[in-house]
């Protein structure tokens, strides 16, 4: 499996932060936490990748030449990676899940923006400027 061009925890923890509190506010950029969801999808995309080859591979060794008890184990383990109450499956959703609350909290936040910006825009109006 090739690590080149993919996305680590380590291009991840490198991107730029989201949010900046400068005083009593806290400064969000939608478009940042966007980016952030997308790159977690990313992510994903090639876990998926990655965990479809190795399952490809593993099967054709269990299949082609690998036989006995040592063998038998490893299918049965190598079986429970798939099942709900894995650590991988868990692993996978968790990340699914962050990226899905980034999404929605880049769309709260951009509707919060909007409602302030129209309230703003009418008590000056009300005020006659």
């Amino acid at each position: 499996m090739s690590t080149a061009g993919r996305i680590t925890s380590a291009t991840l923890a490198a991107s730029r932060p989201i949010a900046v509190v400068t005083g009593r506010l806290i400064d969000v950029n939608r478009n940042d936490l966007i980016a952030a969801a997308n790159r977690i999808d990313a992510f994903c995309s090639i876990f998926d990748s990655e965990m479809g080859s190795a399952d490809i591979a593993v099967t054709t060794m269990l299949l082609s030449y690998w036989n006995g008890h040592d063998a038998d184990e490893f299918r049965r383990a190598w079986g429970r990676l798939n099942e709900s109450s894995s650590h991988t499956k868990h692993f996978r959703e968790s990340l699914e899940n962050y990226a899905n609350k980034l999404r929605a909290c880049a769309n709260l936040y951009e509707t919060t923006q909007a409602d302030v910006h129209n309230f703003a825009g009418n008590l000056l109006r009300r005020a006659g400027r």
